[in-house]
């Protein structure tokens, strides 16, 4: 995974940033090299996971709300496509996992 290429988005004056973010993929160690790249954990926090895990989803959005207190934008940039062929042909089960991770996956939780 390439990184973000900026650092943590300082102010005018250099004195906080003007942004958290935080961070979700599957190895801890790819999330700590872009947590150190953004920035550090003052400004990036990542969480190991699996995108179509619920408890891991709940988790992220508690530890983002207990790291910086609030969710003001909220991006979701899973993709997964687990079947190739026609949409015909396309079993109802993996259709349903499919919108699941990719659309509601980091929404769902985060809904009050």
């Amino acid at each position: 995974m390439e990184p973000a290429a900026a650092s943590a988005w300082p102010s005018p004056s250099g004195s906080s940033p003007r942004a958290h973010v935080v961070i979700t993929a599957r190895k801890k160690e790819t999330l700590d090299e872009a947590v150190a790249h953004l920035g550090g954990p003052s400004v990036a926090l990542g969480i190991a996971g699996k995108a179509d895990d619920l408890e891991h989803q709940a988790d992220t959005v508690r530890q983002a709300l207990w790291a910086f207190g609030s969710l003001d934008l909220l991006v979701n940039n899973t993709g997964i496509n687990p079947a190739y062929g026609q949409l015909v042909d396309l079993d109802l089960g993996v259709a349903r996992k499919v919108i699941e991770v990719n659309s509601l996956a980091c929404s769902a939780p985060a809904l009050p």
